[in-house]
């Protein structure tokens, strides 16, 4: 899905700032096997920040979007790259799947490994991250008379239900144009909120295991309106 800022649209107003911080010190080689971090975490030390975006109409963050102008110490002494000319930094985890449901708020990790690690001394980080916006949403009411493996179509969205031992639905196209669904079950909204679940680039998933389709149910595929990309510094 392409999301770009067209010449005549306002920005959305966003802020970003730095909620966490963490900082593991290098380690001596000595330091038998079994007393290292877990596997996953770097052997040289590194520096982990978390940053929370706050505004309105979020869909997602831009994989492989984050840039950094400036990752230095306080004696002004750079560590964006390693000795080898490599970046020392890379965005973590909490990328495009960090999105809260209402829009208002996504998170991101970056991870930072230069070849000297100060305990006692945080880098100073300066960049930008991509994210995707909107003007709102659009409801797409899809009727689902008998409740199980029934597909349809709405929006440029593929939506199925398997109705088994678990109500599972799935939602096939780019992830950061769905904002959500809701379920209206014999006449009434069923509490989705807090549905398990998963995402992925093209596809969002939500299972629940005690949740009864009546043969009126209808589900409500709600999509983000008017989706476009802005770039957002910290």
């Amino acid at each position: 899905m392409d999301c770009v800022l067209a010449q005549d649209e306002k920005p959305v107003e966003l802020s970003v700032e730095r909620v966490g911080s963490k900082v593991i010190a290098e380690y001596p080689q000595s330091l038998p096997w079994e007393l290292r971090p877990p596997k996953g975490e770097y052997n040289a030390g590194y520096y982990e920040f978390t940053y929370l975006i706050t505004g309105v109409n979020l869909s997602a963050i831009k994989q492989d979007s984050l840039v950094i102008t400036k990752l230095q110490m306080k004696d002004g002494t750079d560590i964006s790259k390693t000795f080898n000319g490599m970046p020392s930094y890379k965005e973590t985890s909490m990328s495009l799947y960090e999105v809260s449901d209402d829009g208002k708020y996504a998170g991101f990790k970056i991870g930072i490994t230069p070849d000297k690690v100060i305990p006692t001394e945080f880098p100073i980080v300066e960049g930008k991250i991509t994210v995707c916006v909107a003007d709102g949403t659009e409801v797409y009411p899809l009727k689902f008379p008998e409740g199980t493996m029934k597909s349809q179509t709405a929006g440029g969205y593929t939506i199925k239900i398997f109705n088994d031992n678990m109500l599972m639905i799935i939602v096939n196209g780019p992830s950061e144009g769905i904002a959500g669904i809701e379920i209206i079950s014999g006449g009434k909204k069923l509490d989705t909120k807090y549905a398990g679940g998963s995402r992925s680039p093209n596809e969002r998933q939500w299972h629940f295991s005690t949740v009864v389709l009546h043969a009126d149910t209808t589900i409500n595929l709600i999509l983000w309106k008017n989706l476009r990309e802005q770039t957002v510094s910290f």
